[in-house]
Order: C-alpha cells, then sequence, then structure tokens
C-alpha cells in the first residue's frame, strides 16, 4: 500500500513536473514571441521614423526651393517693371522731342527772358569795418 502510495505521489510529480516542463516552454516561446514582436515593432517604428524624418526634411527643402522661386519671380518682376518704365519714360521724351518746336529746348522758349542774379548785399559787420577806417595801432 505504501508503494502504490509512492508510485502515485511519484507519478504525479512526474506529471507535474511534465506539465511543469510545458508550462515553462509555453513561458519561453511566449516570451520570445513578445521579443520578437517588440523588435519587429522598434524595427517598424524606426522605419516609420526613418520615413516622417525623410519625408520633413522633403518638405523643408521643397519649401526653401519655393521660397527661393518666389524670390527671384518677384526680382524678375521688378525688373520687367523697371525696364517697362524705362521703356516709357524713353517713348514719352522722345515724343516730347518729336512735338517740340525748334524754339522750344530743355531750357523753354528762347523768348522767355533770362532771369539775372542780383548781388547779395554785404552784411553788417562788413559795413562796420568799412564805415571805421582804417584800424590804427601803437606801432603805426
Amino acid at each position: 500500500m505504501v508503494r502504490e502510495r509512492n508510485e502515485a505521489v511519484e507519478c504525479a510529480k512526474a506529471q507535474e513536473d511534465e506539465h511543469q516542463r510545458i508550462l515553462d516552454l509555453k513561458d519561453e516561446s511566449i516570451k520570445d514571441l513578445k521579443d520578437q514582436l517588440q523588435a519587429t515593432t522598434h524595427a517598424e517604428d524606426q522605419h516609420r521614423l526613418t520615413a516622417i524624418e525623410r519625408a520633413y526634411y522633403e518638405r523643408l527643402k521643397r519649401d526653401e526651393e519655393d521660397k527661393n522661386e518666389l524670390a527671384r519671380a518677384i526680382e524678375a518682376r521688378k525688373a520687367a517693371q523697371r525696364a517697362a518704365q524705362k521703356v516709357t519714360r524713353l517713348a514719352n521724351q522722345a515724343r516730347r522731342r518729336a512735338l517740340a518746336s525748334q524754339d522750344d529746348t530743355c531750357q523753354g522758349t528762347s523768348e522767355r527772358p533770362k532771369r539775372t542774379r542780383t548781388p547779395t548785399r554785404p552784411g553788417p559787420r562788413f559795413l562796420i569795418r568799412c564805415t571805421r577806417g582804417p584800424v590804427l595801432t601803437e606801432q603805426s
């Protein structure tokens, strides 16, 4: 009876050890799967992060190119406006020259009297110095 009980206990221990071994294997496989999943997730996250960084860098580069293109377009427009103003100004000058009679010059008509400049009057210091006469010193 003791022997049967010992055999039953050993059999139960063996079954328990077998179950424990199976549970350990399952835990180990679950842990391996978790590690693989985490590694895969980490790799996918890194790949996504790299893709996001690349897209952000490309967007920044594209924005910089757009900004430079806009600046070039503005400069070209300003240059075209300056050229158009110059052409207009030259055309207006040529038109005025063509319409002007021979008596007209750039200063105006030759019949208009020219201004004469009146000399400026001397200031009060000059007048005082002139009215007193020569300044005499003790040596003279």
